[in-house]
């Protein structure tokens, strides 16, 4: 489970809307990351039920993800939010996740 500290709230969501923002995609995720002032970078999954109509699963995508992002947080730029859309292929995906996710980080320059 991904600590409260690296949780982007919903109320952040509002506030961060404000400020520029740059893209990153790739076949499996859309990525829209904001340069605010949070201490360790914030991220949100965020999984439409256009991806599933099943809550197990879309639940299922946003556990793998936030996982992925647990286990590579000391590879991740600070200061940043992030919001994660995972595209309909990334329920396919399975254990390829966290390296398709790395490689969306990278282009999108959120490693370090």
């Amino acid at each position: 489970m991904l600590p409260r500290a690296l949780r982007l709230k919903r109320e952040d969501i509002g506030f961060i809307k404000n400020i520029k923002k740059k893209t990153a995609s790739s076949e499996y995720f859309f990525l829209k990351i904001y340069g605010a002032n949070f201490s360790p970078s914030r991220f949100a999954v965020v999984v439409p039920s256009s991806i599933s109509k099943k809550a197990v699963q879309r639940n299922k995508i946003k556990r793998r993800v936030r996982g992925a992002i647990l286990r590579n947080t000391e590879k991740l730029k600070d200061e940043l939010a992030v919001i994660i859309y995972p595209q309909k292929e990334t329920a396919v995906v399975g254990k390829k996740l966290e390296e398709k996710l790395m490689e969306v980080f990278k282009k999108g320059g959120i490693l370090k």
